[in-house]
């Protein structure tokens, strides 16, 4: 959700934040994905990869 209450797709900024936190998320969590796949905001797949990378539990290396 972005900062007007409208859910947007998942931004490299929001799965980098996500990420840092992800070890504190149990894997056996459901997650559920707002997504607006139906007006034609992304493809299913694609946000499907996008909060698989954002609940990576893989240690986390920022980028720079």
């Amino acid at each position: 959700m972005n900062t007007n209450s409208r859910h947007d797709p998942l931004s490299a900024n929001a799965i980098s934040a996500f990420r840092s936190v992800a070890h504190l998320i149990p894997e056996r969590i459901p997650v559920i994905l707002e997504t607006l796949i139906d007006q034609g905001q992304s493809e299913i797949l694609t946000e499907i990869d996008r909060a698989r990378r954002a609940l990576d539990q893989t240690p986390f290396v920022a980028a720079g």
